[in-house]
């Protein structure tokens, strides 16, 4: 399975637009995972179910 959308395997073609970028260098990079992949890993998240027989209970937890 692919990760990075095809747009995006070579990041040279950015070099210019990064440098560039004001007021710091950055650059955005829209879709950069593959739409499958994504699909795959939005699944995955959305499946697990949180355990309630956890407590946070120690002082540390109660930001004491």
């Amino acid at each position: 399975m692919k990760i990075l959308n095809k747009e995006y395997i070579n990041l040279r073609n950015y070099s210019r637009e990064f440098a560039d970028a004001k007021p710091y260098p950055h650059i955005v990079l829209d879709n950069f995972l593959d739409k499958s992949f994504f699909s795959q890993l939005d699944i995955e998240n959305f499946s697990s179910k949180p355990k309630k027989e956890l407590i946070f209970d120690s002082d540390l937890e109660k930001n004491k």
